[in-house]
């Protein structure tokens, strides 16, 4: 199925170029406009106290952050709040930190080694914050690392280069959905949110209805913080998997989910998640056909695989 975005990319295309560029001109200016904006809404220690009051952070927390789209936020404001709600409670915050934005193929193909302490971090200030502190710990999953800092951040971070795919049982995402960890979205929108993905790993390529993965396996030579050299075999999400993403329906129950919360600080939203309960929905979703890949036909295996995963969450 063609989606909206491709149609609207091919009509582009098709106009002339003086009208092409007084569009991409509009559209730079509507974007400058709005960072503007941002940057002069003075976001104070105060309410960023009153919102971390109002979340129910009693657990481990992964942060997707984006605090340009809050506005003029200090970092400290917000980390002083993680250290009083999760760390000083005896938890654990975890940050996605992948080395780039872009594809993750791409990146894959480019590297032949990934070094814990010196690969990029592309995800924001607060997941490069953490990532600086004394005794946190990264993940050596190259194209999709995660920072941990906390009790069990050795226990998240561990095992997540022991699998070809990123987003398995050994990954520090799923361990947080079996931990009833929360997602917390600050500043962010569910486009970048990271977690979605364990779905079609849990499944597995031989049920999950649509090939997710690009085939090629990538033999990387990993470097710890203590310097030793391991190597692993790595996938990425293929190029035209990315094509046939077309998640608005899925994204749009999620948020409406009893357990997501909404709240509102600066010019940004914020959003809480439980992460075992999105990966409960997502798993009745798929048993319908919803996908992030729009509907789709399901067999039976598929289903089965989904309700042995929906009893095993049920049961935690």
């Amino acid at each position: 199925m063609i989606k909206l975005s491709q149609i609207k990319s091919f009509a582009f295309q098709l106009l002339p170029k003086v009208v092409k560029d007084k569009l991409i001109a509009y559209n730079d200016n509507r974007i400058m406009e709005y960072w503007q904006e941002c940057f002069k809404t003075k976001v104070s220690k105060e309410q960023v106290d009153d919102l971390f009051s109002q979340l129910a952070l009693e657990g481990d927390v992964m942060v997707h952050s984006s605090l340009p789209d809050i506005g003029n936020i200090k970092l400290r404001d917000v980390t002083d709040n993680l250290k009083k709600y999760v760390i000083d409670t005896g938890h654990t915050v975890l940050c996605p930190a992948l080395p780039i934005k872009g594809s993750s193929l791409d990146y894959l193909r480019s590297i032949n080694e990934f070094n814990v302490t010196t690969a990029p971090n592309a995800m924001g200030t607060i997941s490069c914050y953490y990532g600086r502190q004394q005794g946190a710990k990264r993940s050596m999953s190259p194209t999709h690392s995660v920072v941990a800092f906390g009790c069990r951040a050795s226990y998240y971070t561990e095992e997540h280069h022991l699998a070809n795919t990123p987003f398995t049982e050994r990954s520090p995402y799923f361990k947080l959905a079996t931990n009833k960890g929360k997602i917390l979205m600050f500043g962010t929108t569910l486009k970048n949110f990271t977690f979605i993905h364990v779905l079609e790993d849990i499944i597995g390529e031989d049920c999950y209805p649509v090939k997710v993965y690009d085939p090629h396996i990538y033999k990387i030579r990993l470097i710890d913080e203590s310097g030793t050299i391991n190597y692993g075999f790595f996938q990425a999400h293929s190029h035209r998997n990315s094509l046939k993403i077309d998640g608005a329906e899925l994204m749009g129950l999620i948020a409406k989910l009893p357990s997501t919360k909404h709240y509102h600080i600066g010019c940004g939203e914020v959003m809480l998640l439980d992460a075992r309960e999105v990966l409960l929905s997502q798993l009745n979703l798929l048993k319908r056909g919803i996908t992030l890949m729009g509907h789709r036909r399901v067999s039976d295996k598929c289903k089965q695989r989904a309700d042995y995963w929906i009893d095993y969450f049920e049961q935690l």
